[in-house]
């Protein structure tokens, strides 16, 4: 090939993914920022987990849940979906729709984390040195984040529903 064919190449590859990007930038960076929410999340979990065993497995979601929720309502608003209206009313009303929705969703993991310790006893397993209420909390996050995905962008904060 060509050094100019290669440079055109090279040019319509970057053309393709900055198009793909634009196309798809509201899911990246709901990844992005999914995966820093996750962060919070585990890492107050693991933290909580390691301090008080796993006997406080429940407990230790609940403040984990806490703290990633706070964060992701944040950074949801202004990076993710860039709704900027930030005044009290609309703070209030978008607040509230999204900790419901995080709170059935950390029902749902909550008692999906329960059945793990008392039915399949998840604390007694251990897979590659990982606990196995880690994992078990890994596969029911990834269920929350789809389902939270789908309720923010298409109930919360929706187009139009700023000015609501």
């Amino acid at each position: 090939m060509l050094s100019g064919q290669k440079e055109q190449m090279k040019k319509w590859n970057f053309s393709r993914f900055l198009s793909k990007f634009v196309r798809f930038k509201l899911q990246i960076f709901y990844l992005i920022f999914g995966g820093l929410t996750t962060l919070v999340n585990y890492g107050s979990f693991w933290l909580l987990l390691h301090l008080y065993g796993a006997s406080a497995a429940l407990v230790a979601n609940v403040v984990s849940f806490l703290a990633a929720t706070a964060f992701a309502y944040v950074t949801n608003k202004r990076w993710v979906f860039r709704r900027t209206d930030w005044a009290f009313h609309t703070v209030l009303r978008e607040a509230a729709a999204f900790l419901g929705a995080r709170l059935f969703s950390f029902f749902l993991e909550e008692a999906g984390l329960f059945v793990s310790l008392t039915v399949l006893h998840a604390d007694s397993i251990t897979i590659l040195g990982v606990n196995g209420v880690m994992i078990a909390k890994v596969l029911l996050s990834i269920i929350a984040v789809v389902l939270n995905y789908w309720v923010s962008r298409y109930w919360i904060f929706r187009k139009g529903h700023e000015d609501a």
